[in-house]
């Protein structure tokens, strides 16, 4: 394959929807907190290899990517919003480069951040949670257009006009709170500075050792990576330890500022925070009793495996709904995402967390303005946070499993949760979760329309790369823009996991299990007429290559759920699996579609491995199939779900 792009191979990998080294340093603050006297160590420096300089544009509108190529920040797009029946133009943000960006940077205005309340009251959080829950039932695809929105935002004032919004999956929780927090003139605060738990002796050795037999059989690429695997806060063996932190109101009295032309806290949420920032349990947040008391809109689930979202309304019945945002700004809406939220270690703060209390303390009083008001606002003061014997709601149950019983039977922790949260009334009914799982099937699969119209519309389809990155599921740059391994493999299970509640649901109602709830007489060929009624009515519309559409229902796409590229450089009808008349519209070079043939082998992998070596050139993939090390056979899966349900014993 002919490389006409730069791409930066190196063993810092990036598996989670965002990077733990996006700001050029470290936040430091001058709020510190004593965080319960947590002995603070200072983590041992990680070097990389040595990147080659690359000269700068003289353009300051061209922007230097992560990859080390380059953005033209003039490119942008525009678009109209209207409030209060005005028509107001905005930037579209659907890239976190264009936090860079002169004219993205010269576009917000300045948002004051004036504190009038030394603690947030009960009825704040109920509030919050009004916000959060309107926010999530609106269905808004970005952050930018969520918060500019009179249907989504309930707090929305005409600055919202003249200010951008982005957040990843780890940004978002924080955004969101922030954002309440400043438009109700709250105190909020969140650890801009954090380290590993220190290794045990006995775990420096091991990982020393696992190294170490890496390189003794020659393979320096992999040790290599291993090491910055091992290095990444993210995923850091014994969890993270708060040691500083950015409190609204500061401590000495610094003027705050939710956006700015210079910066604010938004700014510094984008910087500092990554899926790191929940890895702790003495944090920001806390781990939560599951009850309906505790577990409510705004309240944060985090995956270890490297994924955040919040949780923006709980049904009748206990089902959680999450929304999570990706690194192209957009937001997704599900329920339980059994892949990304599983069971782990207390320390590593996984699972149900909400907001730990803060209040202000010693506050220092002045006069500010709002709205060309004058009032007696906190200037400054000492921000502490409640400690966990202080909070009723705080408990370590979600993390032992033991406690998943019901009626002396094992369950699992989505229905432990759903049981706690409903107190007791969850039934599992399977054609409900059918038309559910499908619905959210369907927002999924229309979600992912705009990421490949993003490629194809900004020219990556029509670049080459030489070699794939470390690892597929979170390289920096265009590959972490707009590439979908992550997505693409949720897709995928989610389709493989409506054929295996299925199959539950047939071996629960054959054992009269109770947990159950079904009426009918044929549970198959209920679930089959469930889906297809579902799935027939959701359309999506792609664009090929020639700018035509190409509607597909999600019955006829699901199919093919195994076959769609995540490669951003390849044509759109690659990235819809898309063959015979479909794909003719497709310009790919021989090489590019050779490369898409042994790759399939990646479409099958339904386990997403962070560690995996990812790092093959064309010459590689021909390798690993002539030596049949990779199983490039696309029906290796069955995703067709109403012959599978109908197949079922």
């Amino acid at each position: 394959m002919k490389k006409n792009i730069s791409i930066l191979i190196a063993p810092l990998l990036i598996f989670s929807c965002t990077s733990s080294l996006k700001h050029a340093g470290p936040i430091e603050s001058d709020d510190h907190a004593s965080f319960k006297g947590i002995t603070r160590s200072i983590a041992q420096e990680v070097s990389f290899p040595p990147v080659q300089e690359i000269a700068l544009p003289t353009d300051p509108y061209i922007v230097q990517k992560k990859d080390k190529t380059f953005f033209d920040c003039k490119t942008i797009k525009k678009v109209n919003y209207t409030f209060s029946g005005k028509v107001y133009e905005k930037l579209r943000f659907d890239d976190d480069v264009q936090l860079k960006c002169p004219n993205v940077k010269a576009f917000n205005r300045s948002m004051p951040w004036v504190v009038l309340k030394d603690t947030w009251s009960e009825t704040d959080e109920q509030n919050f949670s009004a916000f959060v829950k309107r926010l999530g039932a609106a269905k808004c695809k970005n952050l930018d257009r969520c918060l500019s929105s009179e249907a989504s935002n309930s707090l929305i004032s005409e600055e919202d006009m003249y200010n951008l919004y982005y957040a990843d999956c780890a940004d978002l929780p924080y955004y969101l709170r922030g954002y309440f927090a400043y438009k109700n003139h709250l105190p909020f605060s969140f650890v801009g500075k954090f380290q590993s738990v220190p290794l045990t002796d006995l775990q420096i050795k091991s990982n020393a050792a696992r190294i170490q037999k890496l390189r003794d059989v020659g393979k320096e690429k992999e040790a290599l990576a291993q090491e910055a695997i091992d290095a990444d806060i993210r995923y850091s063996q014994n969890g993270n330890m708060p040691v500083s932190q950015l409190n609204t109101p500061n401590t000495l009295g610094a003027r705050r500022d939710f956006s700015g032309i210079n910066g604010g806290i938004k700014s510094a949420i984008n910087d500092a925070i990554s899926t790191g920032s929940f890895r702790m349990l003495d944090g920001d947040l806390y781990a939560s009793k599951v009850s309906a008391e505790f577990i409510r809109p705004g309240t944060v689930v985090y995956g270890v495996k490297g994924h955040a979202a919040v949780v923006y309304d709980i049904k009748p019945n206990g089902e959680i709904l999450v929304m999570d945002a990706h690194p192209g700004n957009s937001i997704t809406h599900k329920g339980w995402m059994d892949d990304e939220f599983i069971l782990d270690s207390s320390k590593h703060g996984g699972m149900f967390r909400n907001w730990r209390p803060i209040k202000v303390t010693n506050p220092k009083l002045g006069k500010s303005m709002i709205n060309g008001q004058v009032v007696q606002a906190i200037l400054s003061g000492q921000l502490v946070q409640a400690k966990d014997e202080e909070l009723p709601g705080y408990s370590l149950e979600q993390y032992d499993s033991n406690n998943f019983v019901n009626n002396g039977k094992k369950i699992t922790m989505r229905e432990w949760s759903s049981l706690r949260i409903s107190a007791g009334r969850y039934r599992f009914d399977p054609l409900a979760d059918m038309i559910d799982r499908t619905n959210i099937l369907c927002e999924d699969f229309k979600g992912r329309i705009s990421d490949v119209e993003k490629a194809m519309t900004n020219g990556i389809t029509k670049l080459s790369l030489a070699q794939y990155p470390n690892n597929i599921y979170g390289a920096e740059g265009d590959w972490e823009t707009y590439s979908s391994p992550s997505s693409d493999l949720r897709r995928r299970t989610g389709v493989l996991g409506l054929i295996e509640m299925s199959r539950d649901a047939v071996k629960r109602i054959t054992e009269k299990d109770p947990m159950v709830s079904y009426k009918g007489s044929n549970i198959r060929s209920d679930l089959i007429a469930a889906f297809k009624n579902t799935a027939k009515n959701c359309i999506i519309i792609y664009k090929n290559t020639l700018g035509a559409p190409v509607s597909l229902s999600l019955m006829e796409l699901s199919k093919r759920a195994g076959l769609f590229s995540f490669d951003p450089y390849m044509c759109p009808e690659a990235r819809w699996g898309a063959s015979g008349d479909e794909s003719k519209t497709c310009t790919d070079s021989a090489e590019k579609r050779e490369t898409y043939r042994l790759t399939q082998f990646l479409r099958n992998t339904n386990i997403k491995d962070e560690g995996a070596l990812h790092g093959y050139t064309l010459s590689d993939l021909k390798t690993l199939e002539a030596q049949k090390k990779v199983n490039n056979n696309s029906a290796l899966y069955n995703y067709d779900v109403a012959a599978a349900i109908a197949n079922i014993k």
